[in-house]
């Protein structure tokens, strides 16, 4: 490789990039680091279920590198790229992508990574350790961040009941008072409101804790097709009829009505919008279920697969279905796809984007990649259930 390439290595960005790319990038990075310490545990258990297939270190880095959907997997894949073309050693290499990781457990996890190869540990007893330690951190983490949640929702209500108090105060001294135009007052109480309500809505996202519920594939659930074909067309005529039936008699007058057509506006969004709504909630609901459902699946046939030896879509038959709930279905059809002889990654495939479920969708490829390079199946369902 030429020095141009140790820079893409890098991922060095050159300023004659046009300003648009760079905010495009910048929110990208933004958006990746949001989620890191949730791809870090799912990175640790993809690394730990293929390690119980004795695999070598260059095989486990060349896995996670190739996991895409994982946001620790570039750095993985710069250690592979130093390792395996620059011939570096791993330890060396590791503490040398740490100081390129501004995420603060991603490069702590990286330095002990490189401490543990440098002292011999092997790779398995580490990586299962680490995710052990890493998954209590992080389940602790979470409701911590849980409960500050609650605090700041409350906190963010008194702080919008104050706000709109003083407001009304304010707005009645000018009116018995003749302090001043109240029309001025009024606009400046509307900016105070509202840019208190931001505030607050900004310390609540800071403070929540950062998951996801449904993930972002082409394929999806019913619902989400439902939601994704009509929501914009709701949003839009829901906006029109705030802007025509709100917004514009607000300012410049309307018809007189027998009610106020102010209010007629929002009400007609709010019933615009109800259908998708509800399938939203809907889909929410199902998600849940099928979420609580899938750590049974997939130990179940972990342990199956395990026990008698059998294939995965002959495994499939064996689960009882009264356990399975709202995965019942979906299994059934997989298990049909899979004895069909179909590609096992398509049908793997459909099975995650019509579940619409985020974990889900996290947690599957670290089942198949493991028992596909050799794993043993009873131990990365305990992993991938847990």
């Amino acid at each position: 490789m030429e020095s141009s390439a140790i820079k893409n290595l890098f991922n060095k960005k050159s300023g004659s990039q046009p300003l648009l790319d760079q905010l495009a990038l910048r929110f990208k990075h933004y958006q990746k680091e949001l989620y890191m310490s949730n791809d870090m545990l799912f990175s640790l258990t993809y690394m730990a279920s293929i390690s119980t297939a004795n695999l070598t270190r260059d095989k486990i880095f060349t896995s996670i590198s190739d996991k895409k959907e994982y946001c620790p997997s570039k750095y993985f894949n710069m250690i592979k790229e130093l390792a395996q073309h620059w011939h570096y050693d791993y330890a060396n290499a590791c503490e040398l992508i740490s100081t390129k990781v501004t995420h603060e457990r991603m490069r702590e996890l990286l330095n002990r990574l490189s401490n543990a190869i440098a002292a011999g540990e092997p790779d398995s007893e580490f990586l299962t350790k680490e995710w052990k330690l890493f998954k209590t951190k992080r389940k602790d983490e979470f409701e911590r961040d849980l409960e500050t949640t609650k605090e700041w929702s409350n906190a963010y209500t008194a702080l919008l009941v104050s706000t709109s108090l003083v407001a009304i105060i304010i707005l009645l001294s000018v009116i018995l008072y003749n302090m001043g135009d109240p029309a001025d007052t009024l606009y400046s109480t509307m900016f105070i409101i509202f840019f208190m309500a931001f505030f607050g809505v900004g310390l609540l996202f800071k403070a929540s804790p950062k998951d996801s519920k449904v993930h972002s594939l082409s394929i999806k659930s019913q619902e989400q097709v439902y939601i994704y074909k009509w929501a914009p067309l709701s949003i839009a005529l829901s906006a029109l009829a705030v802007i025509l039936l709100t917004v514009i008699p607000a300012f410049i007058g309307s018809v007189d009505f027998f009610i106020d057509i102010k209010g007629v506006g929002m009400v007609l969004a709010g019933v615009i919008l109800m259908p998708v709504g509800m399938a939203a909630n809907k889909d929410i609901d199902k998600i849940n279920k099928r979420d609580e459902c899938f750590t049974t699946f997939i130990r179940s046939l972990g342990s199956i697969v395990s026990g008698s030896g059998l294939t995965v879509p002959k495994a499939l038959l064996k689960i009882d279905p009264k356990n399975l709930g709202e995965l019942r279905d979906m299994s059934q059809e997989l298990y049909k796809k899979l004895a069909s002889g179909l590609d096992p990654a398509l049908c793997w495939g459909r099975f995650v984007g019509e579940t619409g479920s985020y974990l889900i969708y996290k947690l599957t490829s670290v089942f198949v990649d493991a028992v596909n390079l050799g794993g043993n199946a009873e131990v990365v369902g305990e992993l991938v259930s847990s």
